[in-house]
């Protein structure tokens, strides 16, 4: 057997179900869009250049928040050494072919489900925010989220610190991703976090948001034009504040506005509200951390409470959208935690692993 195929070999037998899963969704995107005449819409390279560089970035950023944790906390007699030694071990056990294969597995997955997005409104075209809207009335005592959360966000002026920390969403999904498949020393915990993260992708981000296909309090005026913006009041707040300091928000709204308005595919292109991504993926973070530090999940618990209020502040979604979410990603970590257990009980060579989710 020559070093390729032992490679592989190996690869697939440690995480051949991600492997596999990935596969799947990327091959019935691709299908999907053959089928209903928009294959020309659909691509799996938007992402792999964003990967090696977010990947770069979220290495640099652990390298440096690392060293210091080593200078100020651990301080062993030579940080150095002992800095490269735990490099050394890292790279050793995942192996860097393996993390290149994955990270080139994901972003042909991303590319795929991004193609996807930009699809609901052709497929399913926007008729679930008036409903969403609604509920969102019906549930808070006949006022609209964003009514509740406004008068505390605005009386300590935290609308550009809330949308920075939205935007740090980004690093923080991408960075537990990444740290997922690099750490391989918990190897059932790894394997229940990164099936359950491709999961919520696919049934969250697709398929939930093409059945309830909706574009979010930001889009509301624009979808309904002869009927009242009750969330004018706050668009034009978030015009105003931006004014004295970024909402970046805004900017990114209208981007995405314009995209699907000229049926464009481009980089983070999509308009999609129900259920929310943002409060989805944070609080699989806090499931996961659950299971990791009881003090970390609380800090992540926070973090997810912050999504939540941003996401409605930013008037990117309504309240339902992440409940819905946090409902959903819930079930879907509870099922791959006892399918993972299931499976192990029943494969020899599996078998010790199972503590490693209880």
């Amino acid at each position: 057997m020559d070093g390729f195929q032992y490679f592989w070999l190996k690869l697939w037998a440690r995480d051949g179900w991600i492997l596999s899963l990935l596969m799947l969704s990327t091959s019935f995107s691709a299908l999907f869009a053959f089928f209903v005449g928009e294959s020309e819409r659909f691509s799996i390279l938007i992402y792999p250049g964003v990967a090696i560089f977010s990947l770069s970035m979220v290495l640099l950023g652990s390298f440096i928040a690392y060293s210091l944790y080593l200078l100020f906390w651990m301080r062993p007699h030579r940080p150095f050494t002992f800095l490269v030694v735990k490099v050394k071990a890292i790279i050793g056990r995942v192996g860097v072919a393996s993390v290149a294969v994955m990270m080139l597995f994901f972003s042909f997955f991303f590319s795929a489900l991004s193609s996807l997005k930009t699809l609901i409104p052709i497929i399913s075209p926007f008729h679930w925010d008036y409903f969403f809207s609604e509920m969102d009335r019906a549930l808070l005592g006949g006022y609209q989220a964003w009514n509740w959360v406004h008068p505390m966000v605005t009386s300590f002026d935290m609308t550009m610190l809330i949308n920075a920390l939205y935007n740090g969403w980004f690093f923080f999904v991408f960075g537990m991703l990444f740290w997922q498949i690099l750490d391989v020393s918990r190897p059932s915990r790894r394997e229940r976090y990164l099936i359950s993260y491709i999961l919520c992708w696919v049934i969250n981000g697709t398929v939930l948001a093409m059945i309830f296909s909706s574009a979010g309090p930001a889009f509301y005026g624009r979808l309904y034009v002869d009927q009242a913006n009750p969330y004018q009041p706050l668009m034009t707040y978030l015009a105003t504040a931006n004014e004295g300091g970024p909402v970046w928000a805004l900017g990114i709204q209208d981007y995405l506005w314009d995209v699907y308005s000229q049926g464009a595919l481009r980089l983070g292109s999509g308009i999609s509200a129900m259920p929310s991504m943002h409060v989805s993926l944070a609080w699989l973070g806090f499931l996961h951390f659950c299971k990791v530090h009881v003090g970390l999940a609380t800090l992540v618990f926070g973090y997810v409470l912050v999504v939540l209020v941003g996401s409605v502040h930013l008037a990117w979604h309504y309240a339902v959208d992440g409940l819905l979410a946090i409902l959903t990603t819930t079930v879907i970590w509870l099922v791959v935690g006892a399918w993972v257990r299931s499976r192990e009980r029943r494969s020899p060579p599996f078998q010790g692993r199972a503590a490693d989710i209880a």
